[in-house]
């Protein structure tokens, strides 16, 4: 989903996600009041250290344990130097056999199934941290949540904290978030497929685009296509706002204290309103990069053909944080392809520059040693 607004570097969904997922890593290195729930500790700015700002102390070392949405959710926002500063020492997947570090904080973040809440159970019985954050990447149930306390049973003081994140969509870009729900069209038009599972494909969609508006503190206006999926996801959305919007500490309370703030437009279709474009494929970078290379997550991975024959695959993450592709990634290719000579020149110039001067040094330094040994021999 694209977002068309002239301040999208600081209110777009990946500004404001990265943000929220910096303090959710950093919540282990300070105590938070009890009184605080999910979204007044997260969502409304809590003082978390965070070493990426360089205003505060070293954050302490902490471990971050995360299931499949969690990891694609946190890959385009954070580099593994970036969980460096932050005090990441370990990254690892809930569902993979880890070993007990007794002294150490974990940050969960995880999607709140049963599976997960069993796992989380696992850890805290067989104490293998110290202390545990969980942070779920959408609201967790109240079944899910009795089902996690009563299975720590009187371990559950490991618990400091449960947090809803809201944040189950992931951003790849400062206009552009996905809820990555591969193949949903097929399965949504596929003629098997139940009512009953035609509404938890809808509980996603509406779940995901809810995550987007709480993390971007927006209320909008919503208009949707008559009839489809479209007008169901508009209904759904609309009721959990209204839900979500009432009390003191709304998730929504930001949005809602600004009447006079003009209010965005959120547009919902459906795909068969213009199929031809699943059918496209453009002749741009970007688009070139996603069709031949398998462009994931802003991350593409190439294999590397060694001597003995064996291949080594290599990644390159290809995000706003690369010059060329943020210039380039809209443009047609053979534009692409004058621009790569154009910097391969530019590179060229910068490397015969940088000769020249380790050069002339050089000479300098041979000079000077043809002195010294001059002046030796004349002793």
């Amino acid at each position: 989903m694209s977002i068309r607004d002239g301040r999208s570097e600081v209110f777009g969904p990946l500004y404001r996600q990265k943000k929220l997922i910096e303090q959710m890593i950093c919540s282990a290195d300070e105590t938070i009041s009890e009184t605080s729930n999910s979204y007044s500790a997260i969502h409304n700015n809590a003082k978390y250290s965070n070493s990426l700002d360089g205003s505060s102390s070293k954050p302490s070392w902490k471990v971050l344990i995360y299931d499949d949405i969690g990891r694609d959710i946190i890959a385009p926002l954070l580099r593994v130097a970036e969980l460096r500063q932050l005090g990441v020492t370990l990254h690892m997947s809930l569902s993979n056999r880890r070993q007990a570090i007794p002294d150490v904080p974990a940050v969960y973040f995880v999607s709140p199934t049963a599976d997960n809440i069993q796992k989380l159970n696992e850890d805290c019985k067989n104490q293998l941290y110290d202390s545990m954050w969980i942070h779920f990447t959408s609201s967790i149930p109240r079944v899910l949540l009795e089902l996690l306390a009563q299975g720590c049973g009187n371990d559950s003081q490991r618990i400091m904290k449960v947090y809803d994140m809201y944040s189950s969509f992931i951003s790849l870009e400062k206009t552009l978030f996905t809820l990555h729900m591969q193949k949903s069209y097929a399965a949504l038009n596929q003629p098997r497929m139940s009512d009953r599972d035609i509404e938890k494909m809808m509980e996603s969609v509406v779940t995901g685009l809810l995550s987007a508006l709480i993390t971007m503190k927006i209320v909008p206006i919503i208009r949707a296509q008559k009839g489809g999926p479209s007008e169901m996801v508009a209904r759904m959305l609309s009721d959990r706002i209204r839900e979500l919007a009432v009390g003191r500490n709304s998730v929504f309370s930001d949005a809602l204290s600004t009447p006079n703030t003009e209010r965005p437009l959120l547009l919902l279709l459906d795909r068969n309103i213009d199929l031809s474009v699943m059918l496209h494929h453009t002749w741009t970078y970007q688009a070139l990069g996603h069709d031949v290379l398998q462009l994931h997550l802003n991350r593409i991975t190439l294999p590397k053909t060694i001597s003995d024959g064996f291949r080594n695959a290599k990644s390159y993450d290809l995000d706003s944080n690369d010059e060329f592709w943020a210039v380039n990634a809209g443009r047609p290719f053979p534009q692409v392809a004058e621009a790569v000579e154009s910097a391969l020149a530019d590179y060229k110039k910068d490397v015969d520059a940088v000769n020249r001067q380790a050069g002339a040094v050089g000479d300098v330094l041979d000079e000077a040693r043809l002195e010294a040994a001059d002046h030796a021999l004349q002793r």
